[in-house]
């Protein structure tokens, strides 16, 4: 069950072993600080604090200590929003911790090398948080290795799967899909043996539906074109079920399909594409898989901006995304369900050039600047973009109590 959507990041430049077990570290509460609830009414923080990351729950305003804070680098949460799985790095290491709201606790279930990758996925229950991890050597995937947290006993287990390095999705069948450089493998959670193989050689992009049945990705290859008498590049985006199927030819190689997106409900793909104008602008497309046609999110018009990255919300109300205007102004931007029209998120980022974009909930932003600086935004009508503002926040969840 594969539960990043509600944490996907836009980074965007403005102006531009054995199957032994491993103890896990846990923290708990904090006892002197509670009296500060948490910065951002109605929601839980995740906050860098003196090089440590802290949860501030809104309902104790108690902090809950992990370990050694950073740059966050992957959010996955559990089915019923309970259980939030994040990892973070700095220039000395690589951190992943399991925060628990409800017991006020925080686990750490693996550290390692600055520069290492994390993917993940939970388990229908949430008893379970399945992750990999690895070094990234060039374009492959160096040492790393596929792993299980287990809730119950608080213990991470090697699955036993020595070939792969990514978890992609928990199916609800029972079984994983993981993934090294040269392959994508359905496995059984217990002894990771193979029940399918695809060669994902030429594959890039890949990404499963939030529930586990659809694999979307780029299929780069050579063609042979018989005008030229040449093998040409192609890079045509495909859709199949992670149960096998012939692969579904969504868009081809002429407008260049990038950054693949799926919707929460799983009934939407979303992607950009090169507009056939000869501006090499690009706009987006979403694939609907009930009607198996593509539309554009918002129609082309001659002086439209490029719109590229979109993100749907976790409630999949908005779709949000990165316009450059023809004078080359960069814009984030958002389009609501049912509305014709596009909106600008009203915020400037500094002269540092960068920011970091996550959802936290289904009508609000953090917006994390390059210098340190957070912004809490709400989008849609009636918002309040006049948010909180503060420093070294990683990631922020309404609370559940």
């Amino acid at each position: 069950m594969n539960r990043l959507l509600p944490t996907a990041l836009i980074f965007m430049f403005l102006f531009v072993s054995a199957c032994a077990s491993t103890e896990s570290a846990v923290s708990t509460i904090d006892e002197s600080s509670e009296e500060e609830a948490s910065p951002i009414s109605g929601y839980d923080l995740f906050q860098n604090q003196n090089e440590l990351l802290v949860m501030t729950t809104r309902r104790t305003g108690r902090e809950i200590v992990a370990g050694r804070g950073g740059r966050k680098t992957f959010v996955s949460i559990s089915p019923g929003d309970t259980l939030v799985a994040i990892a973070v790095a700095n220039v000395d290491e690589s951190s992943f911790y399991v925060f628990d709201r409800d017991a006020r606790t925080a686990t750490k279930i693996h550290s390692g090398h600055p520069g290492l990758v994390y993917t993940g996925d939970w388990s229908d229950d949430g008893s379970s948080f399945y992750f990999g991890f690895y070094q990234p050597v060039g374009k492959k995937m160096g040492e790393g290795d596929v792993r299980v947290y287990d809730l119950g006993g608080r213990v991470v287990k090697t699955v036993g799967c020595s070939a792969s390095r990514a978890v992609l999705s928990a199916m609800s069948d029972g079984s994983l899909l993981v993934r090294n450089s040269d392959n994508i493998y359905q496995v059984a959670v217990d002894g990771c043996a193979t029940l399918r193989t695809l060669d994902a050689r030429k594959m890039h992009h890949v990404t499963v539906s939030p529930n586990g049945q659809h694999l979307a990705y780029i299929l780069r290859d050579l063609v042979f074109n018989r005008d030229s008498g040449q093998y040409e590049a192609d890079s045509t985006l495909y859709l199949e079920q992670t149960k096998g199927s012939d692969p579904l030819k969504i868009v081809g190689d002429k407008y260049q399909p990038r950054n693949v997106e799926w919707s929460p409900d799983s009934e939407e793909l979303a992607f950009d594409v090169e507009l056939q104008d000869g501006t090499g602008r690009r706009t987006i497309s979403i694939y609907s898989l009930e009607s198996k046609q593509s539309s554009y999110l918002v129609a082309p018009a001659e002086n439209s901006p490029s719109r590229t990255r979109p993100v749907f919300s976790p409630n999949g109300e908005y779709v949000l995304f990165v316009g450059t205007m023809p004078s080359g102004r960069i814009d984030l931007m958002y389009r609501t369900t049912g509305d014709q029209f596009t909106h600008v998120v009203p915020f400037a980022v500094d002269d540092s050039g960068g920011m970091f974009t996550s959802w936290i909930d289904g009508d609000t932003l953090l917006i994390t600047e390059t210098n340190g600086r957070s912004h809490v935004l709400g989008v849609g009508e009636g918002a309040e973009f006049t948010s909180r503002m503060g420093r070294g926040w990683v990631h922020a969840l309404r609370s559940i109590n």
